[in-house]
């Protein structure tokens, strides 16, 4: 059986993200993406966090 590898995405860019991030990163995952309402926190957020992808919301994540 192939194992497909999964990538996470943390929903909110808020104070808590980097520690969800880091916690993420500990176990083992790949984080990919983050999204949040006000795009700018998210991009912002991620550049400082290593993480690759953003968006301005929740549907557009799940559409990607």
């Amino acid at each position: 059986m192939q194992r497909k590898e999964l990538g996470i995405a943390v929903i909110g860019a808020g104070g808590m993200a980097a520690h969800h991030i880091a916690g993420f990163r500990k176990a083992g995952a790949d984080v990919t993406a983050i999204a949040d309402v006000n795009e700018a926190a998210a991009k912002k957020t991620a550049e400082r966090l290593g993480v690759p992808g953003t968006f301005g919301s929740v549907e557009a994540l799940l559409k990607s």
